[in-house]
């Protein structure tokens, strides 16, 4: 850049600009503007080294999240099959108890229904076990104002027909 004679510039500016140190100030400003521009417009290179690792981090940290996805998973399904399996052994065993069989024919010991079912949910840990008649009559439940009241749900009428099912569904039952 040269700024030596500028014939429009008042005469303060131009000699102003003759001044030595001020064409270098100007000039090294340019040059480094110009050296900025080309190193903002360089891409950063990476060592292979650097690459590599960042490569094989990203490859483990996925893999880690997919096996930790189905490991969950596992563990949950094995969790739902085992309450499956505890569900069906208690609801067989209550089912086929004497007490439970007298207390369903005989209207004068259908309290009895309800002791026996307290203690085989403390016995085995289980929340709840309810039994119900052929008409869908609660005989036990964990709510005993529910007693005796027609049971909720609507998936009831395979069990009606002697069909051992697992069902998941929210309400009082």
């Amino acid at each position: 850049v040269m700024l030596r004679y500028i014939p429009s510039m008042p005469t303060f500016w131009r000699v102003f600009f003759n001044h030595k140190w001020v064409l270098n100030f100007v000039k090294g400003f340019f040059l480094a503007s110009n050296e900025m521009k080309v190193r903002c417009l360089k891409k950063r290179q990476w060592k292979l080294s650097t690459i590599i690792i960042i490569f094989v981090c990203i490859v483990v940290l996925i893999s880690l999240v997919i096996t930790s996805i189905l490991i969950g998973n596992t563990v949950k399904n094995s969790i739902h099959r085992t309450a499956e399996e505890k569900a069906e052994a208690v609801s067989s065993t209550t089912a086929q108890s004497n007490i439970v069989k007298r207390g369903l024919k005989d209207k004068s010991k259908e309290q009895q229904i309800q002791r026996y079912t307290s203690e085989i949910k403390s016995a085995t840990d289980v929340s709840f076990i309810v039994v119900m008649d052929m008409n869908s009559i609660r005989k036990s439940h964990p709510n005993s104002d529910l007693i005796g009241k027609k049971f909720q749900g609507g998936d009831e009428s395979p069990a009606l027909k002697g069909k051992e099912i697992i069902t998941e569904s929210k309400g009082t039952l």
